[in-house]
């Protein structure tokens, strides 16, 4: 059933838009170089994109998000259908049907939706509208909604199991020591965006599994790595990392993030087409790229591996 975790983690970095980041030597601060929505030549759909979140109606940037994930995706499916979305994809992968109730569900049945499993979600900088936008989402498709769970401040230790039944959220604000700190960072629209999709299609894949949304201060290298490290003192799950700085020689003093037992570590590979990416370069990370999937809801389906992902032979990490 770990599985179930470690497919919607990964499913996460294919839907949202990468982030392609570079490191200053004099600082490793990582930064944007560019969206894939912006890449891509496709055509965007005919029909507007519609409310994921409580913003999306109003929200200029968050409907471009929407678009540039059709758009990567080529979904290809019926005007009528958008509002099944969710529905399309867990079909194309094989992922169960999601129930008509969420209630009275077979121990079986609440395993293969993610229940007792622990997903991690690193992004950078605050999005305090993350847990309503996620229920807005999940009213939105069907998904059970998630109820808060505070995090607490210091020193994290090991969470308690998640519940048997329905979704946890947690939302934790890391230090690059690893530690919790009770004030959120500052905000960053772009990094926003990200986290919203990371979060929204996890919660879509894996539905009952409890979500915990580490929140770096910023996009420094070093406190994105203290967000590891609270993951690692908070007990076993996946680790889900939709962010990547192209590697260096700085990347083989990473390597001890990726020993906890017990935790999967999986990170995009980019967007920018052949470059080799950290956190996804290290052979103890799980690296995935975009695909497009051509399918229609039934049926036979494609997918092939996305021109933009990255990807590549390391300059500095050896073969495993």
């Amino acid at each position: 059933r770990h599985l179930r975790t470690v497919v919607a983690a990964a499913f996460a970095h294919q839907a949202a838009d990468h982030h392609d980041l570079s490191i200053p030597r004099t600082d490793h601060t990582v930064r944007f170089r560019g969206t894939a929505g912006g890449q891509r030549q496709t055509e965007l759909p005919a029909e507007p994109p519609f409310a994921l979140s409580v913003g999306f109606s109003t929200d200029v940037g968050k409907r471009q998000q929407w678009q540039a994930f059709v758009k990567r995706g080529k979904l290809r499916l019926p005007e009528t259908s958008l509002a099944t979305v969710v529905d399309a994809i867990r079909a194309a992968y094989g992922l169960p049907a999601l129930p008509a109730s969420w209630s009275g569900l077979s121990a079986s049945q609440l395993a293969d939706y993610g229940a007792g499993q622990t997903i991690y979600v690193l992004d950078a900088y605050a999005y305090s509208n993350a847990l309503s936008d996620l229920n807005a989402f999940s009213a939105r498709f069907g998904l059970p909604s998630c109820r808060s769970v505070p995090a607490g401040t210091g020193t994290p230790g090991l969470l308690a199991a998640p519940a048997a039944q329905g979704c946890d959220f947690m939302q934790a604000y890391p230090d690059a020591s690893g530690n919790l700190l009770a004030t959120a960072p500052a905000y960053n629209a772009g990094w926003a965006g990200e986290t919203a999709l990371d979060v929204q299609w996890a919660h879509a894949i894996a539905p009952l599994a409890r979500i915990v949304l580490l929140s770096a201060r910023d996009a420094n290298t070093n406190s994105l790595a203290g967000g590891v490290m609270a993951a690692n003192r908070m007990g076993p799950g996946v680790l889900s990392m939709s962010f990547g700085a192209a590697e260096g020689s700085w990347t083989a003093q990473m390597e001890s993030l990726w020993s906890h037992p017990g935790i999967t570590y999986i990170a995009s590979t980019g967007d920018s087409g052949t470059q080799v990416n950290w956190p996804a370069v290290s052979p103890k990370v799980l690296a995935v790229g975009g695909t497009t999937l051509s399918y229609s809801g039934s049926g036979s389906r494609t997918e092939v591996a996305w021109s933009g992902a990255g990807g590549g032979i390391s300059a500095y990490t050896a073969l495993p």
